[in-house]
């Protein structure tokens, strides 16, 4: 169960590279920005929201909004629960920083010299040059501030990806040829069931972050559950003392284990007000 995760740069062929992997790999799927979007739908996402946080950096004022959280939280859900299965490609998303780690997942960059990339937004969008670069260079600004802002890590940095290939001498059939002969040097059955389970123990953590800030909405701050399968660790701070035992009881309510160690620390200079 393999997850093939893409970065790209616009017009390095990347949504077009996806689907030539879904063609070349049987049984697997390509989860499009298309469906990741409807399914934040359904949890509650506005369009208005995914507009001003979808792998775009926020602005000044959002820092003062919860929204950008609430935004965050549920991207990191949707994107957990739609590789769970395995045998899946994603492009783009912060998929590559929420899944570093993950045993069975392997993470492309896709790059292309300027010229090359200008030329193809040229012909896929019909607009001349200006109109092309102001693009390219719009798209590349937001990806850089969305990794920085969210994960604080540098898009371009190649310490954060297993490859990069730059495909200016390549069609989208090739590069797809490319990752589908790595792949299998790369990805065993081991890591495939090492994958499921750690895929699985992150749904697990969002559970618990889901109840405790948006349905029982207790005010903790920076709030991490870490399941490992065993036990629950909770990182955070609170103004409240008594919400402390109410997350590790939430924790221990939703894993159904006994051991949860809170790290979850008091600051009475937290206002009321803050929102999570």
């Amino acid at each position: 169960m393999a997850i093939i995760v893409l970065a790209r740069e616009l017009a390095a062929l990347g949504d077009e590279t996806a689907k030539e992997l879904c063609s070349m790999l049987p049984g697997y799927h390509y989860i499009n920005k298309e469906e990741i979007e409807e399914t934040l739908h359904e949890r509650g996402i506005t369009e208005k929201m995914i507009g001003r946080y979808g792998e775009k950096k926020p602005g000044f004022f959002d820092v003062f909004s919860s929204a950008q959280n609430q935004f965050l939280h549920h991207l990191k859900t949707v994107l957990y629960e739609k590789t769970e299965s395995g045998n899946c490609i994603l492009v783009g998303q912060g998929a590559p920083v929420l899944l570093k780690g993950v045993p069975g997942v392997v993470t492309f960059r896709l790059i292309c010299p300027e010229n090359i990339r200008i030329q193809r937004i040229m012909k896929r969008f019909n607009c001349d040059e200006r109109r092309a670069q102001m693009m390219m260079t719009h798209t590349d600004n937001d990806r850089v501030g969305f990794n920085r802002y969210f994960f604080d890590v540098g898009w371009r940095d190649p310490i954060n990806y297993d490859f990069i290939i730059n495909t200016e001498r390549l069609n989208a059939a090739q590069t797809a040829g490319i990752i589908k002969n790595i792949l299998p040097q790369l990805v065993d059955e081991k890591q495939e069931n090492e994958c499921k389970i750690a895929i699985s123990n992150l749904i697990t953590g969002q559970k618990i972050l889901t109840k405790v800030l948006y349905e029982e909405k207790l005010p903790i701050y920076f709030l991490e559950a870490l399941y490992d399968g065993k036990s629950v660790t909770l990182n955070g701070v609170t103004n409240a003392p008594s919400s402390i035992e109410k997350v590790s009881n939430i924790a221990k309510e939703i894993t159904g284990c006994d051991e949860v160690h809170s790290n979850i620390y008091i600051a009475s200079d937290i206002p009321m007000t803050h929102e999570v």
